[in-house]
C-alpha cells in the first residue's frame, strides 16, 4: 500500500436523485407539512364520513317510505 495515496471511502456515491441516493438523504418534512397533510385528512375523512352516513339516511327514509305504502295497502285490503 502506498503512503501517498488517498484514502478510499468504503460509503458508495450515488447520484442526487437516484434511489442509491433516497438512502442516504435524511427526510425532512417540515412540522407545517405534516399538520397540512393531517388537517387535509381530517377534512377528506369528514366529507367521506358525510357521504356515507348521507347514503345511509337516504337509503332509510326509501325504505321507511316503501314499507309504510305497504302498510297503507295492506290496512286498506284488511278493512274491505
Amino acid at each position: 500500500m502506498r503512503r501517498d495515496s488517498k484514502p478510499v471511502s468504503r460509503r458508495r456515491r450515488f447520484l442526487p436523485g437516484t434511489i442509491g441516493d433516497m438512502n442516504e438523504t435524511e427526510s425532512k418534512t417540515s412540522i407545517g407539512a405534516r399538520v397540512l397533510a393531517l388537517l387535509v385528512l381530517a377534512v377528506a375523512a369528514w366529507v367521506l364520513f358525510k357521504i356515507v352516513i348521507g347514503t345511509v339516511v337516504a337509503i332509510a327514509w326509501t325504505v321507511a317510505a316503501i314499507v309504510a305504502v305497504i302498510a297503507v295497502i295492506w290496512a286498506i285490503n284488511r278493512l274491505t
